[in-house]
């Protein structure tokens, strides 16, 4: 608030003069009005900023979400694809038949270190593991 303060009495002959005084409680309430006004504006400026991060955030939510979709899609193809591969070259049952094969090949290969065959045991080894390979991929016919 202004206050008008007299230099002196108020009498005919002198002349009054009045000088604006601003008391202090006047410019700290300026000062204070000043600073929320302020402190308004940069808060309207972080809300924004505040909901155009939640935006980004929900835009990359989503995205990862598509992302792990494709990824799904491509795993779940690729398996296909090895399946059909795999019952293409060998048949039904496929991993029943591969399975057998890695087997009964390690089995002779065991079977032919224990024995004291020597070299006809080392000759006959790949016809060996070829016929047992033939065996389970169903490709030697049965008499």
């Amino acid at each position: 608030m202004d206050r008008f303060q007299s230099s002196s009495g108020d009498s005919e002959g002198n002349r009054t003069s009045k000088a604006l005084v601003i008391l202090p409680e006047t410019s700290r309430a300026l000062q204070v009005s000043i600073e929320a006004s302020q402190n308004s504006e940069s808060r309207e400026m972080l809300n924004e900023q505040l909901r155009q991060l939640r935006i980004e955030i929900e835009i990359l939510r989503s995205r990862i979400r598509a992302i792990g979709v494709q990824t799904n899609v491509v795993v779940r193809k690729n398996a296909e694809w090895i399946d059909a591969s795999a019952h293409h070259q060998l048949g039904p049952y496929p991993w029943l038949k591969l399975s057998a094969a890695s087997l009964l090949a390690f089995a002779a290969g065991r079977l032919l270190r224990r024995t004291s065959l020597g070299m006809a045991a080392m000759a006959i080894r790949p016809m060996l593991v070829a016929l047992a390979t033939s065996i389970t991929t169903g490709s030697l016919r049965e008499p």
